[in-house]
């Protein structure tokens, strides 16, 4: 099992061409795929890349959370993807 707080630090963000090194793999089918996972990681790319993404830089991650939590785990997993798609691949 990879340590997630590891694997997050070590992600780098390219601010000239905004893009990251390597993406996040992240098992839909194992706990870090269930909602309580999803919102971790979230808050851990949020706090990770919103001084340099220049979409996360102008939203809060209580916000994020609330949109997250708004509905099923369906919209969880939606609204994650929308935040944090160039950041993850969700492998199911």
């Amino acid at each position: 099992m990879t340590n997630l707080s590891i694997t997050i630090d070590n992600m780098a963000f390219n601010e000239n061409e905004g893009t990251i090194d390597e993406k996040l793999q992240v098992e839909m089918n194992g706990p870090m795929g269930n909602a309580h996972g999803l919102l971790g990681i979230a808050s851990k790319l949020h706090k990770k890349f919103s001084g340099v993404d220049t979409d996360l830089r102008h939203v809060t991650f209580e916000k994020i959370e609330s949109d997250m939590k708004k509905s099923n785990y369906d919209n969880l997993v939606e609204t994650f993807t929308d935040y944090f798609g160039e950041y993850t691949d969700l492998v199911y």
